[in-house]
């Protein structure tokens, strides 16, 4: 795994220069033991206690590439699960908004369904106008799943304005940086962020790639490097989903490509080009294009 903070007895029993408590952290236990941030841990109760009234939840994720979201996100999810009583493991976890739509669908009440790698995802469906309508209207429209949902993403505009800033329930930052003394990528450290003052989610929104509002603050906390996920399947999964994101443009060029090749060739017979021409113009040689 990617280097992160380890926890220590001395981070555990940090205090801030405000002389505030120390940070606390709850020992999560089951297939996977990690340390759950006290305040992450409540915000996470409360969503849960509110999914068994009849409401959902939407928790929004947004860190850069290799921050380290995957293992929040897991991190989240399984907690969710034990306090719920439901399964959690790849199967909930999707590349693709269509397949996320259909898993959240076909499962039942309190149930987790998570979103990963979502720009690309949500890139793809905005390639088709009506199925980006149908993901975001379906985010509108899923309270009566009662399912936590888990959308990661590396921007919070990357989300439709109306989901951003009335329908996420809890939003997070995952930190990126560099230690100036050992050169090393530092991870491990994220942000909660308010979602209940709606014109600053809306001035955080318009932001576009800057950093949220200071006062949006609610707590700064730390996650270990703990995959709550069985890592080898996760990982064919998402290697899975990108052949066939990027095989599908592929095979699409080659055809296109070969489409082109054929109606030059259709010249050659009419005579009005030679092989040579052609090769020239594709970049093959002439004996290559002899059919």
């Amino acid at each position: 795994m990617t280097h992160f903070n380890k926890f220590t007895d001395t981070i555990l029993k940090e205090k801030s220069k405000a002389g505030r408590k120390a940070i606390r952290f709850t020992e999560i236990k089951g297939d996977y033991k990690f340390k759950l941030d006290n305040t992450l841990k409540s915000k996470l109760d409360t969503l849960i206690s509110d999914l068994k009234q009849n409401d959902d939840a939407l928790i929004v994720i947004v860190a850069p590439e290799g921050a380290g979201k995957t293992v929040f996100e897991t991190q989240i999810a399984y907690y969710c699960s034990q306090q719920l009583k439901v399964s959690w493991g790849v199967p909930n976890v999707h590349f693709d908004g269509q397949t996320y739509m259909n898993f959240s669908l076909e499962n039942a009440r309190y149930n987790i369904v998570a979103l990963d790698e979502s720009r690309r995802a949500l890139n793809k469906m905005r390639a088709s106008s009506s199925s980006n309508v149908d993901f975001m209207n379906f985010l509108s429209e899923c309270r009566s799943q009662n399912q936590i949902h888990i959308i990661v993403l590396p921007a919070f505009t990357d989300l439709e304005q109306y989901v951003a800033i009335h329908r996420v329930k809890l939003l997070l930052s995952v930190e990126k940086r560099r230690d100036p003394k050992t050169n090393l990528l530092i991870r491990g450290n994220f942000n909660i962020w308010s979602t209940k003052k709606k014109w600053l989610l809306k001035k955080a929104w318009d932001g576009k790639y800057k950093e949220f509002p200071n006062s949006m603050r609610i707590h700064s906390g730390k996650f270990e490097d703990m995959l709550c996920l069985d890592e080898k399947e996760y990982n064919k999964k998402k290697e899975d989903a990108k052949k066939e994101r990027y095989m599908e443009k592929d095979t699409t060029k080659k055809k296109d490509t070969d489409d082109s090749i054929d109606k030059l060739i259709l010249k050659h017979n009419e005579k009005e080009l030679s092989l040579r021409q052609i090769g020239s113009m594709v970049g093959k040689g002439k004996i290559t294009l002899v059919r």
